[in-house]
């Protein structure tokens, strides 16, 4: 970085001006001081630049932050609070501790996300973490959450079965094939595990 003086002069006196001329950055290496950044820093530095979108969003950046995540594992927790103008659903997450260590004291959690609903009814959750991916529901109102990146993507609503004498079963994995997520939907009569439906959505 390249700093230059220039020298203004009027009346009053002299008035000196640094500009500071910033050399363009390597990709390769911008890459790598944003892999160290927090998930949820990454998708607000999203709209800093185009080049930095482009990075952030793309197949390696992602999959490459995911193996890191990945070797770093977290537990994830989930409290569920009801409220007489709502319910809530909250996420929070550890740090695995180790045999080794004997100061659990040093273990803080982390607040990841919080969602909230006005109207009655419990949430429910369909099935174990996938990547730090979790389906649940509230009044038959389907979800896949992303606690790390709190966002929420909202499944299709199906208004063509019996709530009340059909059973709806979510379930959330990931093909890694394409590279996709996918939530197996099956409703089944409870007393004759009779499969009515099954629908896969792609994420």
């Amino acid at each position: 970085m390249e700093a230059k003086e220039t020298e203004d002069n009027n009346s009053e006196g002299v008035i000196t001006t640094v500009k500071n001329s910033l050399g363009w950055i390597p990709q390769d290496l911008t890459s790598l001081i944003l892999l160290k950044l927090p998930a949820k820093s990454l998708v607000e530095f999203t709209c800093v630049s185009k080049t930095w979108y482009s990075i952030i969003r793309s197949i390696m950046f992602i999959n490459t932050f995911m193996s890191m995540s990945i070797s770093r594992p977290r537990l994830l927790l989930t409290y569920k609070r009801n409220e007489n103008n709502g319910n809530e659903l909250i996420f929070f997450s550890l740090p695995h501790i180790s045999q080794e260590s004997n100061d659990p004291s040093s273990v803080v959690s982390s607040h990841e996300m919080t969602i909230s609903k006005t109207s009655p009814g419990d949430y429910i959750i369909h099935s174990p973490s996938v990547r730090g991916f979790i389906c649940c529901s509230h009044q038959h109102q389907y979800m896949v959450c992303n606690p790390t990146t709190r966002q929420v993507i909202k499944l299709p609503k199906d208004h063509g079965f019996d709530h009340g004498t059909m059973k709806c079963y979510m379930h959330l994995g990931y093909d890694p094939s394409n590279d996709k997520y996918k939530v197996l939907r099956m409703v089944t009569q409870p007393w004759t595990n009779f499969v009515y439906e099954h629908i896969v959505y792609t994420l």
